[in-house]
């Protein structure tokens, strides 16, 4: 899949060689830059095939805002952070996760301080989108 070298031992560390050829291929695509509109069951696979391509595209020296990943429900905000986390531990990579019942004030020092991957809700990302602007 061409992965930076630093991205490869968090990919094998979670036994990522086990995706299906769907899945291989639309990460593939992902990478070089296009859009890749799959469609499969639920399930951290889906989620690997999401989050690999955004860790290869990360700019690592630059601890700043530069992914959002929305997903429709807390649990599976809180298992895409941790596949990230897995995935990106080599690169050191730092994700954040956006729910409803934590401290929005939180929140924000989070984002502020350098968040290079933020996953949340579409509520409440809109939510904090609308306080930040306000």
């Amino acid at each position: 899949m061409n992965l930076r070298e630093l991205l490869i031992p968090g990919v094998y560390d979670y036994d990522v060689e086990q995706l299906a050829a769907v899945q291989q291929r639309a990460i593939k695509i992902s990478i070089s830059g296009h859009d890749a509109d799959v469609q499969a069951q639920s399930g951290t696979k889906k989620m690997k095939t999401v989050a690999i391509p955004r860790l290869q595209q990360l700019d690592v020296k630059v601890v700043d805002y530069q992914v959002l990943i929305l997903t429709p429900t807390q649990k599976s905000v809180q298992e895409i952070q941790k596949i990230v986390l897995a995935l990106g531990h080599y690169i050191d990579v730092t994700c954040y996760t956006f729910i409803d019942g934590t401290n929005t004030r939180n929140d924000m020092k989070h984002l502020e301080a350098g968040v290079q991957i933020v996953v949340g809700t579409p509520g409440y990302v809109y939510d904090m989108l609308k306080r930040s602007v306000s």
